[in-house]
């Protein structure tokens, strides 16, 4: 048999390759395409991102005065005054001497003869009691006086015959004493009698209530009809010849201004009428509110326009080392030293040590360290940062 011709299967199996290739390598050429444009994209995001930054940094400077904002403090401006001189003080005028009058003995008040705002002299009658039963006390007393009176005389008449009939011998040594005995209990009697006939009348002189000093009535505490005790207030005397100044006075006050300082008084609402006093009294604890001392200070001679509860002004003239109060908010610490911000004529501020003088409760005082006309921060000092530019919001003068 002839054999058939055999095909050979060596193209066939040559030819696959080259296909093969050409489809394995299309996606890879895809892929580098797609990572190129990838990179090509990711290039222009990143040039145009630092293009924007630059342009916002070369117009940073233009726009940073715009977004300076300066700050608004409150000042207050320096003044050095002495020490023992700041101002005045108001304060208002109040009796030296104010006495709760009464009667001494109980009874029903018949007559009042004076009322509030009378103005009365020494020795005048305010008031009197129903005096019926005082006068039954007296009548009843005279006659115990002329009692015992009599009975000390028949004690002392049957003494002097005993004491004769003794000397004669006719009487016993134990009768003339005892007659002595009843003429000495006689006039005991008789002194008992007299001293409460001398209460009897003072109880008839006690029905009426007289002013002991010059004066006038701030209150009363009864009226006629009313039955009142020994002792309670009927009506309130002032006297007008004495009358203190009454001032709240803070500590440093207080200290500066011991007893017997001089003072000037001028009333508040007329300056022109002003008086003379002295401190005469402080009062040894504080307001518990206001931390204020009352102080008292001794009118000489006031005029009559110095009327109680007149409000008045009070000032010390004394001389001393001079010193600048300034608000507690001022004040800054830093490293327990005390300084205060200074704002200086750029508007900038800067911080200032300071020597303190005093503290009161609601201030300081400046010895060294300022000077007259600077302006010192009173509110905020803790956000403040040497060098800040701030804008000035005048205070009250400190």
């Amino acid at each position: 048999m002839n054999s058939l011709p055999t095909r050979s299967r060596s193209p066939s199996v040559s030819a696959t390759p080259p296909a093969s290739r050409g489809e394995a390598t299309s996606p890879i050429r895809k892929n580098r395409f797609l990572v190129t444009s990838l990179r090509v994209a990711i290039l222009v995001c990143v040039s145009a991102a630092l293009s924007v930054a630059l342009v916002g940094c070369q117009e940073q400077p233009a726009s940073a005065p715009t977004s300076e904002v300066q700050r608004s403090v409150k000042i207050a401006t320096v003044s050095f005054l002495p020490a023992d001189s700041f101002g005045s003080l108001v304060g208002e005028v109040e009796p030296q001497i104010v006495s709760n009058l009464g009667f001494r003995i109980g009874g029903k008040i018949v007559e009042r003869l004076s009322s509030v705002g009378d103005i009365v002299t020494a020795g005048t009658v305010l008031a009197r009691l129903d005096a019926a039963q005082a006068q039954n006390t007296l009548n009843q007393a005279q006659a115990n006086v002329a009692a015992a009176s009599a009975q000390k005389s028949n004690a002392e008449q049957t003494e002097q015959r005993q004491k004769e009939l003794l000397a004669q011998g006719f009487t016993t040594q134990a009768a003339f004493d005892a007659a002595t005995a009843q003429a000495n209990v006689a006039r005991a009697n008789l002194a008992t009698a007299e001293a409460a006939l001398s209460d009897a009348r003072d109880g008839v002189t006690y029905t009426t209530l007289i002013a002991d000093e010059p004066g006038v009535i701030m209150a009363v505490g009864a009226e006629i009809g009313q039955v009142v005790a020994a002792g309670q207030m009927v009506m309130q005397l002032a006297r007008t010849d004495l009358r203190d100044g009454v001032f709240l006075v803070p500590e440093t006050g207080v200290r500066a201004h011991p007893l017997g300082t001089p003072v000037r008084l001028s009333l508040l609402d007329n300056p022109s009428v002003v008086a003379t006093g002295k401190v005469r009294q402080i009062s040894p604890v504080a307001d518990p509110t206001t931390r204020t001392f009352r102080v008292k200070v001794g009118i000489d001679n006031p005029q009559a326009d110095f009327r109680y509860g007149s409000p008045i002004r009070g000032r010390v003239d004394q001389t001393g080392p001079k010193v600048a109060k300034l608000p507690l908010s001022a004040l800054f610490q830093e490293n327990d030293r005390p300084g205060v911000w200074l704002v200086d004529s750029s508007g900038a501020v800067k911080l200032v040590r300071v020597a303190i003088a005093s503290y009161g409760s609601a201030d300081f005082s400046v010895s060294e360290g300022l000077a007259d006309g600077d302006h010192v921060v009173v509110a905020g000092v803790q956000r403040l940062r040497p060098g800040m530019k701030v804008s000035l919001d005048r205070g009250p003068e400190p």
